[in-house]
């Protein structure tokens, strides 16, 4: 039936009672009420969480098998245990560190990738190298400078692969609060694929350029000249040894006549 005030939707339940529920258009505001709500939540939580930090990892191999590990490290990730709970770190939190305060955050970069990163060689773990680190724009990747407004980390460590390793894998700890890419190279020739890794996972092995031949022993060679005098020089030899032995022989017979 047609109400003069609004539609409404009447239905017919048993015993012939005429129900009549909700009208039409109450149940769209009803309805836009529940979809602004939820918009809202999610503004909210956007509001609440910032961007996730990630870091970025490139392991620069050399035919001698030298390497650099370079390393993007957003400061968030050392400063608390819940990087996405901090906004990005501006610039002027670097600049305005004291000399004491540059070696305290060097160090705190150094602790951090300790735990989270390890260089594993043919299976067999090893020790990153020593770390030094510098400041650079967060946005462009190039050194900090008077215009840039975030902060990151770019740490580097050099080594030598071992000459028996076949191949290079990297080790991400279960509390790194990051994900990694990884980029691996040599003689810049970058990998194909870059690989995305969790905490907890390893990258797939890398293969690493053959270890360099050991030299040849040395050989000293004589020249013909040494040969000749060595040969001129054996019978005199041989005839000062004869008349050595002569004199002997001489000498213990006359002692034994007396």
């Amino acid at each position: 039936m047609i109400d003069q005030g609004c539609a409404r939707i009447d239905t017919v339940r048993p015993h012939g009672k005429v129900h009549h529920p909700m009208p039409v258009f109450a149940l769209r505001i009803f309805a836009a009420r529940l979809v602004f709500g939820a918009l809202l939540m999610m503004s909210l939580s956007a509001l609440q969480a910032h961007s996730v930090p990630s870091m970025t990892v490139e392991a620069i191999f050399n035919t001698d098998r030298s390497y650099l590990l370079r390393v993007n490290v957003d400061p968030r990730l050392f400063l608390s245990t819940k990087p996405t709970s901090l906004p990005p770190v501006e610039a002027s939190w670097y600049r305005d560190q004291s000399p004491e305060q540059v070696k305290a955050t060097a160090k705190s970069v150094t602790d951090y990738l300790v735990n989270a990163l390890t260089s594993v060689f043919s299976g067999t773990p090893a020790p990153l190298p020593a770390i030094t680190c510098q400041p650079m724009d967060g946005a462009t990747n190039l050194p900090l400078s008077a215009d840039s407004k975030e902060v990151h980390l770019l740490a580097e460590m050099h080594g030598q692969a071992p000459a028996a390793a076949g191949d290079f894998t990297l080790a991400i700890g279960k509390d790194a609060n990051s994900s990694v890419i990884l980029i691996n190279s040599v003689d810049g020739k970058q990998e194909r694929r870059p690989q995305v890794l969790f905490p907890g996972e390893t990258s797939r092995p890398f293969p690493l350029p053959p270890a360099p031949a050991a030299p040849p022993p040395k050989v000293e060679v004589v020249s013909q000249v040494e040969v000749q005098e060595v040969s001129r020089a054996g019978p005199l030899i041989v005839v000062s040894c004869v008349g050595a032995l002569v004199a002997l022989a001489i000498l213990g017979r006359r002692m034994m006549k007396r």
